[in-house]
Formats: structure tokens, sequence, C-alpha cells
């Protein structure tokens, strides 16, 4: 959907380029995050939220965001096995 797609701010950081890729029996989550913070930024493993057109829940996965300079970014990718493909949207939360 064009809601996943959208950049975004989470949990301080920029998040944009965001994809969703089917390859075989998985489901390849693709993003660049960025610092755009005057400050370091640790590295963190984060929930990334799949959430459906009503607002619910459908999966979830971890996400290890590694440091990031302040001013940098990265690109990254997290891969779930099932098809998540079709999720409306998502949000990252700090993993508990």
């Amino acid at each position: 959907s064009e809601a996943l797609k959208k950049t975004r701010e989470e949990l301080g950081y920029s998040i944009s380029n965001i994809t969703l890729e089917r390859q075989n029996a998985q489901t390849i989550f693709k993003l660049q995050i960025a610092n755009e913070g005057s400050t370091e930024k640790e590295g963190q493993l984060v929930d990334i939220v799949f959430i459906d057109k009503n607002g619910n829940e459908e999966a979830r996965m971890a996400l290890y965001i590694r440091k990031i300079e302040a001013g940098g970014s990265i690109e990254t990718q997290a891969t779930i096995n099932n098809d998540f493909t079709n999720v409306y949207d998502f949000k990252l939360e700090t993993r508990k």
C-alpha cells in the first residue's frame, strides 16, 4: 500500500525507501534508516509491527538497527517466513 511506503519518523529515525518483496516462502522487508539528529544513535533491537487496514496487528518481526552516526544512514532488511507483502502499514516499537 502507499501508506506502507511513505517516509516517516519512527523512534527518532527517519525511515524511507521501504519495500516488501516475496522470495520463495519468505517476505523481505527493506528500508533505509537515517539519524537526522546531532548525536550518534547506539544500535538497538526493535520490532517491526505490521498493521492491517483496520489498525490491527497482523505480525511482528525483529530488526536490529546498528549504530548510526549523527547525520548518517544505513540500508537494512529483515526476513519473515510468511507472505506479508499485502500488509497495509507498519510501525517500529522498542523491543521489550
